[in-house]
């Protein structure tokens, strides 16, 4: 497999296995809980809309761009006036009663995101952080120095070549520091 690939993956598993992992288990202790019966076609909607909310404060938090925000926050109304709406129909009473759990692990749910998502900015920011201390590093120290030695390498070289023949052969910059 490619390293690219492989890096993908990583980060995948770095955002999205806290998030499945706390979205089910907070599913399972929810559900468990509150004794929520639900028929085997329902089962699903309480993990669905946990991982939803986590996907979503993964999406907020790790995000730099503020209309991310907004977006999330539409997308969130939408699904919570779906459930209102569910709530409010006439429907089966198993699934009025899982109704606030979806919701309350929506909620939890888009927190844990947050935090995850905060934890993955923090980690971009520190980077770019050391690329800008590095860089001002290399600026000011070792682009100096190293073009200070080619300096010495090439006055060298033309003081062992005096003739302009010799010395456009042998002190090319190719010749004296190839890669």
């Amino acid at each position: 497999m490619s390293e690219h690939f492989l890096r993908v993956a990583g980060d995948l598993l770095e955002l999205a296995l806290p998030i499945m992992v706390i979205a089910l288990g907070s599913s399972w202790i929810v559900l468990r809980i509150g004794s929520i019966k639900l028929a085997k076609s329902a089962r699903m909607f309480p993990a669905a809309f946990a991982i939803l909310g986590g996907i979503c404060g993964v999406i907020v938090g790790s995000s730099f761009e503020s209309i991310i925000g907004g977006l999330i926050t539409g997308v969130l109304g939408i699904v919570s006036g779906i459930l209102s709406y569910a709530f409010a129909k006439e429907s089966d009473a198993d699934f009025k009663a899982a109704i606030p759990a979806m919701i309350m692990l929506l909620m939890i749910n888009v927190l844990v995101g947050l935090s995850v998502g905060q934890s993955w900015k923090r980690k971009w920011e520190q980077y770019a952080a050391e690329v800008v201390e590095y860089r001002a590093r290399l600026d000011q120290i070792w682009v100096p120095v190293n073009r200070e030695y080619q300096t010495q390498i090439l006055r060298r070289c033309l003081i062992q070549n005096p003739r302009y023949a010799d010395a456009v052969k042998m002190c090319k910059y190719e010749t004296l520091f190839p890669d």
